[in-house]
């Protein structure tokens, strides 16, 4: 799962709409109904949640996890 979870991480970073599409769509996530017209929300959504999860110093950044 570790490698899809890579995958998402990539495209969002890139901001690639069709390969977070394919990432998604890796069977190691179990996710279902991932609709290509839904492709710039998704990237949307997950850049906005890796943001809130990078605190930026003035030295470094680092990267904390999301609290459930």
């Amino acid at each position: 799962m570790s490698f899809a979870v890579s995958m998402v991480n990539a495209a969002t970073i890139d901001e690639d709409e069709a390969s977070l599409l394919s990432a998604l769509r890796l069977p190691y996530l179990r996710l279902g109904d991932i609709a290509d017209t839904n492709a710039s929300t998704y990237l949307r959504h997950l850049s906005q949640a890796r943001r809130r999860r990078m605190v930026i110093t003035s030295d470094f950044t680092i990267d904390m996890p999301v609290q459930p």
